[in-house]
């Protein structure tokens, strides 16, 4: 049965369609990436002494332990899903306990993030791109339906993705079966309790 298209649906099924694509697992790929750049920045920058120095210290002496900003203009995030507050993206980062809160010696190396993440943001780039041509082609595509039937005549392989008309009413899977639920309720089937119309008689003229 065929469903007429709007706006909230064409975008659902767009979002299906995203999900069955690599697109995903790409941006999974770069985060990763992302992740160990960073890492081995933030480690290689420490100073040779720092991590002996607070070897032993109160964990409430450390940082946020969530992660490292980084600059927008590198982070994958902020590339593929937009801007982030105040110009930086938080990088997860398991150990970052070891960055103490109250040493204002030391601070992360965000010109080197920066440098180091160029081309792993380069490939965010060029996957947003990707991204947003086929978001756009199947928008258009969509556009020129008016319903699900149209879809399907065009492009059979969205079959999957496309919404289903759900019946208002439920299926009774066997008559003989809802019968003999209405007799063990007391249904009488000699009984007619419904209403009879009276006959309407010709008018003379």
């Amino acid at each position: 049965m065929s469903v007429k298209l709007t706006k909230t649906n064409r975008q659902a099924i767009i979002e299906s369609v995203l999900k069955a694509t690599t697109l995903e697992a790409e941006k999974e790929q770069l985060l990763a990436r992302e992740r160990e750049i960073v890492r081995r920045v933030f480690l290689e920058s420490l100073p040779k002494d720092f991590v002996e120095k607070t070897k032993g210290l109160p964990k409430a002496w450390f940082a946020t332990k969530s992660g490292i900003p980084i600059r927008n203009t590198v982070s994958v995030k902020a590339i593929l899903d937009g801007a982030y507050e105040h110009g930086c993206t938080i990088v997860p980062f398991p150990d970052v306990e070891i960055f103490p809160v109250n040493d204002s010696s030391w601070a992360p190396p965000y010109d080197k993030y920066t440098s180091n993440l160029q081309g792993n943001a380069a490939e965010a780039a060029k996957l947003k791109v990707k991204r947003d041509n086929l978001i756009n082609e199947l928008s258009a595509f969509l556009n020129s339906c008016s319903n699900t039937k149209q879809v399907l005549e065009k492009m059979p392989e969205l079959e999957p993705h496309l919404p289903k008309r759900k019946s208002a009413f439920a299926v009774v899977a066997s008559t003989a079966t809802l019968v003999s639920e209405l007799k063990k309720s007391g249904f009488d089937t000699t009984v007619n309790n419904s209403k009879t119309e009276p006959e309407t008689l010709p008018q003379a003229a």
